[in-house]
């Protein structure tokens, strides 16, 4: 199982993310983050994702941060675990920009979790 974990900050959007209709914004913003994860594992549990909006100044677009929050199972690629966060990285960046143009990733991570093995005594 590998954790990931996303901030990013945008100071201004696109027509796709507005602050008035949060709900459907988070269920867009969702929608993709899952798409580009299952190119990564074979199972997506999308923990939490959520958008802050931040009060707008002088007739500016809000500033946005975006948190996410999931967990992948199964990778279908084996590969290194420094390789597979790069590349998860990029592909959420890059499904990032395409929504909201300019941003900026303030922490990312992924960590993998390995479940304790459980051993059976018989008799």
């Amino acid at each position: 199982m590998h954790d990931i974990d996303l901030l990013a900050r945008c100071s201004r959007h696109y027509c796709e993310v507005l602050p008035d209709d949060i709900g459907i914004a988070e269920c867009l913003v969702e929608d993709l983050f899952g798409r580009v994860l299952s190119q990564f594992f074979e199972v997506v549990l999308i923990g939490d994702v959520s958008l802050s909006f931040a009060p707008a100044r002088d007739a500016q677009a809000s500033p946005i941060a975006i948190t996410l929050r999931a967990q992948g199972y199964d990778p279908l690629f084996v590969q290194n675990g420094d390789y597979l966060s790069d590349a998860i990285q990029e592909q959420l960046s890059g499904a990032l920009s395409e929504l909201l143009g300019s941003f900026c990733v303030e922490r990312f991570s992924m960590s993998e979790l390995t479940l304790p093995q459980q051993s059976y005594k018989c008799g």
